[in-house]
């Protein structure tokens, strides 16, 4: 019983593969996607004048398109 507990029978891991290697792609784009989206709200942060962590994430974004837009004025 123990022989059977313990020692997997890898003849299953050809059909276990594939949504083990799946699983692997999907949680390494959700930490990419996660990274990416915690640099942009620092960026949006840090350009909005605010070095509390807490903020109203709505009024941090306007004021960065509102700086976008206006950068975007003066070059024209």
């Amino acid at each position: 019983m123990a022989e059977r507990m313990v020692l997997p029978k890898w003849s299953y891991m050809e059909v276990l593969w594939a949504p083990v290697w799946d699983t692997i792609n999907i949680a390494t784009l959700l930490f990419n996607h996660a990274l990416f989206g915690a640099a942009v709200f620092d960026q949006i942060r840090t350009q909005s004048g605010i070095t509390q962590f807490t903020f109203n994430l709505r009024q941090g974004f306007i004021d960065h398109l509102q700086r976008k837009i206006h950068f975007l004025a003066r070059r024209d």
